[in-house]
């Protein structure tokens, strides 16, 4: 049995993927897990970093949107997986070889998996002022175990997420959201404004080519309903359990890439979910086989947009094989365990 010890410091959204599938794995008895608190690195303090030491590897889970590798992390290091695995990036780092991709990344958690989030809580105990809140946290969290998350509504179950590939599906789903570009400032603010209005067409067009058969438009929000109130989805449909059923029972699910190039968690869920895809094309790499015209087709505005909509509409076999090719996928790269498994069995 290997023994696996994890270097908690958040109970972080972006970890719960990774927290979902160590906790999967030891109730295999597989590994067995430690777990300790660590403040040690997080840089910017999002709560996206976990360290681990396995078998004398020390690995780093860096699950960030960016593609920045910190150099604090590589050092110590001798393992990095990271999420957002730009080559170019990771080849003008210290040490290339010794970054990996981590892959596809989504709001996940499993049965068990409260235990590292109560770890990673307690840790804020040594905070000032924040004994008082992480304690009534962590007493839910122990009380209720895997019926509760503390990562808020964009989490959900492995099995939430997941469908038969073989079903077909009938709609056509985008669910999206703008980026305000009063927050920002210079070419920050262009750049907001560009990618709202590539979404904002891409939703104009679909709804008046599709009509019923689109499902979908942009979360409700400040800047949203103050500049598109027109395309604001219906609430019903943004909440957790009603787009995961919009999700599932959809033909084709549209997603973008995210504000800093990343691959979007939708991405993830989509592949979870075992539908056809169009998306922007990846910024960052996967390991494995994911490829465009085989797991997804590629829009770059939209009219392509559209047009690889209709493709895909229009050809139930290559929907087919493409709805297999991403349950593949999802079981080999993306479901927790599978993700976590691949990272240990490349140490050995």
């Amino acid at each position: 049995m290997r023994r696996v010890t994890l270097l908690c410091s958040s109970s972080g959204e972006h970890l719960g993927q990774l927290y979902a599938g160590f906790a999967l794995i030891e109730a295999t008895g597989r590994i067995e897990v430690e777990l300790r608190t660590t403040d040690r690195f997080d840089p910017g303090g999002g709560g996206t970093i976990l360290q681990a030491e396995i078998d004398g590897h020390r690995v780093v889970y860096d699950t960030r949107d960016i593609s920045t590798i910190d150099s604090e992390l590589l050092a110590w290091s001798t393992t990095y997986f990271k999420r957002g695995f730009d080559p170019t990036v990771v080849a003008a780092s210290k040490r290339p070889g010794a970054i990996r991709p981590l892959g596809l990344n989504y709001g996940v958690y499993s049965d068990g998996d409260w235990r590292y989030r109560r770890m990673a809580w307690s840790l804020l105990r040594l905070r000032p002022n924040n004994a008082r809140a992480v304690a009534t946290r962590v007493a839910r969290l122990s009380a209720f175990g895997s019926r509760f998350t503390d990562t808020g509504r964009s989490s959900a179950s492995v099995d939430a997420f997941e469908e038969d590939p073989a079903h077909a599906g009938r709609g056509v789903l985008l669910l999206t959201r703008t980026w305000d570009p009063q927050r920002v400032q210079g070419e920050r603010a262009d750049m907001r404004r560009e990618m709202n209005r590539t979404r904002v067409e891409g939703i104009r067009l679909l709804r008046k080519e599709l009509g019923p058969r689109f499902v979908g438009g942009l979360s409700p929000s400040t800047d949203s309903v103050r500049d598109y109130p027109d395309l604001v989805a219906d609430p019903a449909v943004v909440k957790k359990p009603a787009y995961l059923r919009a999700m599932r029972a959809s033909a084709v699910c549209v997603t973008s890439r995210g504000l800093v190039d990343s691959n979007g968690w939708r991405l993830a869920e989509y592949v979870a979910a075992a539908r056809a895809i169009v998306t922007e094309p990846l910024a960052h790499t996967v390991p494995g086989e994911f490829t465009a015209g085989c797991n997804y087709l590629e829009y770059s505005d939209p009219q392509s947009l559209l047009e690889a909509v209709h493709q895909l509409l229009g050809d139930d076999e290559k929907r087919a094989a493409m709805r297999a090719a991403n349950h593949g996928y999802y079981l080999d790269h993306v479901r927790p365990d599978a993700i976590v498994s691949r990272t240990l069995e490349s140490l050995e």
